[in-house]
């Protein structure tokens, strides 16, 4: 029982970074120090681990998604512009993980931007007349959980590159089952599918996969750029960017790690 209760509590951050441009649920999963124990358990279907972990999971997502919501509706433009900065610094943590650097990184670089841009303009209208579909709700979630299992990469950051960020943090507000089910389900597809992908590109093409999401980050960002630019835009660009600076510090990685444990 006692286990179960920490997973749960360990959870609950999870759940709260995946509501959060720029940071990945993967990387509060490695600060945590249960990164490692949670692919484990997806690979092998581990539901004894991965249940309480939803939970916690859910719990924070709810209070990360009412969090984001109240501030997008009284402070719209200083939040957009905070959530530029949490897109834009995290670009940090996948170029550090690339690992190294030539003309492929540059032209996935490229590629990943192209792909995004691609993404967002065919997505934008279909979300500005709300008809995005039941097929779009379900590849979001699929696409998304990616920030689950690879530390750097930030599944809201994915939402916002498919122009489904504001929608889907308003279902999960109002409880909207038909787009939950329909996210959640590609989520969860999406975990256990990717957990193999992944370790198979990470293994084989760590660089080039990196660079990829780079691109990807880089071309979500004109999603989040604020219709205004003053003082409170600038300083409030400033904090996202430095949240991510911080969490990206593996010095406070290792301070946030022994104090979960």
């Amino acid at each position: 029982m006692k286990k179960t209760i920490s997973l749960i509590l360990r959870g609950i951050p999870i759940g709260i970074s995946l509501t959060l441009p720029g940071v990945s649920g993967g990387t509060i999963a490695l600060v945590l120090g249960i990164y490692d124990r949670l692919i484990h358990a997806i690979k092998k279907v581990n539901l004894w681990f991965l249940i309480p972990i939803f939970l916690g999971g859910v719990i924070g997502v709810w209070a990360g998604s009412g969090f984001i919501t109240y501030f997008l509706e009284t402070y719209e433009s200083p939040t957009i512009a905070f959530l530029l900065g949490l897109v834009l610094f995290s670009v940090k943590v996948t170029v550090k993980e690339a690992g190294r650097y030539n003309y492929k990184g540059l032209v996935a670089i490229a590629v990943g931007i192209i792909v995004a841009v691609i993404l967002w303009n065919a997505s934008k209208d279909d979300v500005a007349r709300g008809t995005v579909t039941n097929l779009q709700l379900f590849f979001a979630g699929f696409i998304s959980s990616i920030a689950m299992i690879l530390p750097g990469v930030s599944g809201a950051t994915l939402l916002i590159m498919l122009g489904l960020y504001g929608g889907v943090l308003e279902a999960v507000q109002h409880f909207n089952i038909i787009v939950l089910i329909m996210y959640g389900s590609g989520a969860v597809l999406g975990l256990f599918s990717f957990s193999w992908i992944l370790s198979y590109l990470l293994n084989n093409y760590r660089a080039v996969t990196m660079m990829t999401l780079t691109g990807l980050i880089i071309g979500s960002a004109r999603a989040v750029v604020p219709q205004s630019i003053g003082i409170f835009e600038l300083i409030a660009f400033a904090l996202g960017g430095s949240l991510i600076m911080v969490l990206s510090n593996e010095k406070v990685r290792e301070i946030l790690r022994k104090l979960a444990s």
